[in-house]
């Protein structure tokens, strides 16, 4: 049984987790959250939760300081047949907030945006506009940002067994397109894009291919990417679960053979490198 939590700092040193009890935290056999972003009446967070040999269930909560918090109207697609979740949200530019991730009805899965004001009442992006984010095969926008533009958002896309890494921009969070370069992007066997981070028309996404963190860069909104090279060696397993743009300096988040590991490199348009 997985409960749902939530920690406060003010210093980013000391954290106090928020109390357990709340009825927020515990639905169905169990909760998870998996993105926080600023906005509503402070946060706003998405993930889903899950019966024990049912089915996954979209959801989304909101919370002034971090330490109560309060369960969203769930819109009913998020109750509909198969599995329903939402993995990333992100606060655009105008105020409303984001949340991307998935249905799956049957084996056919598509990705699909929501759009908030409160972070409490939901609306889906409609589906000529968010046409990009399904089609056949498995689509999974695990992630947003807001960048340059409106909106990136990355993940995978799964084709006769085959993972591939894709990315999607949109100018509002309801009109979406695939980056120019998906095969640039699906290239070398990568298989997802697990975090994305924007600074401007800067954005930086990383994840996991062949079995080695992947890091791609794009200096016109996530419009096209390329891939940066990087000095880590060929041997065991890396992922990158997070990433960070300050400045020229991009750091990354992940995994070296199961041991948690920082990597920084720096991103500049006239470099292009990390």
């Amino acid at each position: 049984h997985a409960v749902m939590g939530a920690w406060t700092s003010s210093d980013g040193s000391s954290w106090q987790r928020a109390p357990a009890d709340q009825p927020a935290f515990h639905l169905g056999d169990g909760t998870i959250a998996f993105s926080v972003a600023a906005g509503g009446p402070g946060l706003v967070a998405v993930g889903f939760s899950y019966s024990i040999g049912g089915r996954l269930q979209a959801r989304a909560w909101t919370s002034a300081d971090g330490r109560t918090w309060q369960q969203a109207n769930e819109p009913d697609a998020w109750r509909g047949a198969g599995e329903t979740a939402l993995s990333g949200v992100c606060a655009l530019r105008d105020g409303e907030v984001l949340a991307v991730g998935y249905a799956r009805p049957t084996d056919e899965q598509d990705g699909w945006a929501w759009l908030s004001r409160d972070g409490q009442q939901w609306q889906r992006a409609p589906a000529a506009g968010a046409a990009a984010l399904g089609g056949p095969g498995r689509q999974f926008p695990a992630v947003c940002a807001a960048a340059a533009g409106g909106a990136v958002a990355v993940g995978s896309q799964t084709l006769a067994s085959q993972a591939r890494a894709l990315a999607w921009t949109s100018p509002d969070g309801r009109r979406w397109r695939r980056a120019e370069v998906q095969r640039a992007l699906g290239a070398g066997g990568v298989a997802s894009l697990r975090a994305v981070a924007a600074d401007g028309r800067r954005v930086v996404a990383v994840g996991i291919g062949d079995g080695h963190l992947t890091v791609y860069a794009s200096f016109d909104g996530g419009g096209t990417w390329q891939r940066v090279r990087l000095p880590h060696s060929p041997f065991g397993n890396q992922l990158g679960d997070a990433v960070v743009i300050v400045g020229d300096q991009v750091t990354v988040l992940g995994e070296d053979d199961a041991v948690g590991t920082v990597w920084t490199g720096r991103l500049s348009p006239a470099r292009r490198s990390g």
